[in-house]
């Protein structure tokens, strides 16, 4: 789970309600024509696995405030900066929330579900996102969840105090060692999450394994919770982080969780720490392993924080880390 800047923490204290915001500029004709109405860019991305259709779902975005030390926290500020500014990175620390849909026969299934309302103000479009693919939520058969930080399980709760099930006929697949993680109420003793926020990330955790109810499906690494999804164990960021691998004859696409994110910086550098893994070497350990995999495979991957639409491939950069490649923009899916 990322660091909220203070302007997000400050909104969103815990279960806060979606702030209504402006979604962007407002475009105006020259001359004396009417301006447009108000408008954002897109928040869905179609593209294809085989036989399945798969689309990229935004459910919003947030800020990493400080960027460093949550991120390289085991290097210097100023080595930090200097990664940053030669990746051009945006420097108000923007970070993106996406999930992923794919739909086969009778099966419509999301890897993670976002936060709601209950991470940030400037999350919990998912389900309006899901609605433009002409996707109810009723229509979710499966949600495969990386792991139970509030910005991917948040989503599993409408909002509101009573913490109602956003996806009602829903499975929800979530791993052994993360559900009994949480459940053990972990005190997050080598987590950056700030003192004062970590109760309310365990709790809803908590909250949103509990709004699966009897829905809720353990899953084992290797296992294939859906047929074509793949679990893929990738602890250290917590116990029981995975990620998914979504095969159909020779197409692939892997669901990296937060092995991968904030990319290029902690691709360029995966020995840097993030703060919220709640093993800082084991992480790392899983972010190089992983990223070697994808570099080698040449595994297309997709990921909860890489920038929107979030498709890419990785290669060796001949220093250590690993160059980040971003798939072209397709208008056709």
């Amino acid at each position: 789970m990322p660091h909220l800047s203070r302007r997000t923490a400050i909104a969103a204290a815990p279960f806060a309600a979606l702030a209504a915001a402006g979604l962007g500029r407002v475009a105006g004709a020259q001359e004396a024509a009417a301006p447009l109405p108000p408008t954002g860019n897109a928040g869905v991305y179609r593209t294809g696995v085989g036989a399945w259709d798969v689309a990229v779902v935004s459910d919003g975005h947030f800020f990493f405030d400080p960027m460093h030390p949550t991120l390289g926290g085991n290097v210097g500020a100023a080595a930090f900066a200097a990664a940053v500014e030669a990746a051009a990175m945006p420097a108000d620390g923007l970070a993106h929330v996406n999930a992923l849909l794919a739909r086969k026969g009778d099966r419509v299934v999301l890897v993670d579900a976002g936060g709601g309302d209950a991470f940030a103000p400037t999350t919990g479009r998912l389900i309006a996102n899901l609605a433009t693919l002409g996707v109810e939520p009723a229509a979710v058969t499966d949600v495969l969840l990386t792991h139970a930080h509030p910005d991917h399980a948040g989503g599993l709760m409408l909002p509101g105090r009573d913490r109602q099930p956003a996806f009602a006929n829903a499975t929800v697949h979530v791993t052994e060692a993360e559900h009994a993680f949480w459940r053990s109420g972990p005190a997050l003793a080598q987590s950056g999450v700030p003192e004062e926020m970590k109760a309310a990330v365990v709790k809803t955790a908590n909250d949103a394994l509990d709004t699966a109810g009897e829905r809720l499906a353990m899953v084992t690494d290797g296992a294939e919770p859906v047929e074509g999804f793949t679990s893929v164990a990738c602890p250290g960021h917590t116990p029981g982080h995975c990620g998914y691998l979504l095969s159909d004859g020779d197409a692939t696409l892997y669901f990296t969780g937060d092995t991968i994110f904030f990319a290029p910086v902690l691709t360029s550098h995966p020995g840097w720490h993030v703060a919220f893994d709640t093993d800082p070497a084991e992480a790392a350990a899983t972010r190089f392993r992983e990223m070697d995999r994808i570099a080698n495979e040449r595994l297309r991957i997709a990921s909860p924080h890489l920038p929107f639409p979030a498709l890419a491939q990785l290669r060796e950069d001949g220093a250590g880390g690993f160059r980040f490649l971003a798939e072209p923009w397709r208008f056709e899916a």
